[in-house]
């Protein structure tokens, strides 16, 4: 057999080198892809889930009920909450992983869209980058207001993303109650069952009392709230002090002020209101 000369050899080591070199870069890469993506809200489920302080889904109102004014005062309202400085500060001290964020628009029962990725958020410039994806953030949906449907859409984005909370939320905001869809009680319980709270924001246009419905019928899991804006003019106020509220003040029971409102029939949905009973 034949001996390789010192310069075969040299070549060859080499060679060994420069790939083991290249695999090296080769999986770095694709570290750095795959992380980049797990923030940009990759939902694979193989993936390994990135373990944050709170799931948190912004399900806004895209129904013909809300102008094209109106939603401009809505997507113009998250973003300054997102700027707002004790919303930043109660996310950078949300706790391990930070917040993950989405923002879902719905109208119809078979409406709905994932309007802005999951985000991870930790504060401070996060949250400013946050905000000016809201700021970009078109309308995509006219249509019914079906809540059940807008909950359904919300637990399955929670469900599938690529993150894992110690909490998730579904921050559903509307000027109406749900008459198309099946009866909303029932999307509330599925998603209380999958460890999930629901609160909501009651855009007040009208004398309907929406705050109790929403109350009666659509929050639910541990802490569910209802808060109130005034009117659309209201809306970025309101959703800043709820902002604060969902990331800080993580309740393990009812609020018995919360849930304790009668069912109120709206067409033909008649719901009861679900959990603890009312305290005095």
């Amino acid at each position: 057999m034949e001996q390789a000369s010192g310069r075969e050899v040299l070549g060859s080591y080499r060679y060994m080198e420069d790939a083991a070199w290249r695999a090296v870069v080769s999986a770095l890469l694709f570290l750095s892809v795959c992380g980049a993506r797990a923030d940009e809200g990759d939902t694979n489920a193989q993936s390994p889930a990135r373990q944050v302080a709170l799931e948190l889904v912004l399900a806004i109102d895209s129904s013909t009920s809300v102008s094209d004014r109106e939603f401009l005062l809505q997507r113009r309202g998250l973003a300054a909450a997102f700027r707002d400085p004790e919303v930043c500060v109660a996310i950078e001290r949300a706790g391990t992983g930070g917040v993950a964020v989405a923002v879902t628009q719905w109208s119809n029962a078979g409406d709905q869209v994932l309007a802005v990725r999951w985000t991870r958020l930790s504060g401070g410039e996060t949250c400013l980058a946050f905000a000016e994806r809201l700021d970009a953030m078109e309308r995509r949906l006219v249509g019914g207001t079906v809540i059940s449907g807008a909950i359904d859409f919300a637990r399955r984005q929670i469900l599938q993303n690529a993150y894992a909370g110690k909490r998730a939320v579904i921050d559903l905001s509307g000027d109406g109650p749900d008459r198309h869809g099946v009866e909303p009680a029932l999307a509330r319980d599925r998603a209380v069952e999958a460890g999930i709270t629901i609160n909501a924001l009651a855009i007040m246009t009208g004398q309907y009392r929406l705050d109790r419905y929403l109350r009666a019928n659509i929050i639910g899991g541990p802490g569910a709230f209802v808060m109130t804006a005034s009117g659309y003019e209201d809306f970025a106020a309101a959703m800043r002090q709820k902002l604060i509220r969902e990331i800080t003040r993580p309740s393990l029971v009812y609020r018995s002020a919360d849930r304790c409102h009668p069912p109120l029939r709206v067409g033909p949905i008649h719901a009861v209101s679900r959990g603890l009973p009312c305290l005095e």
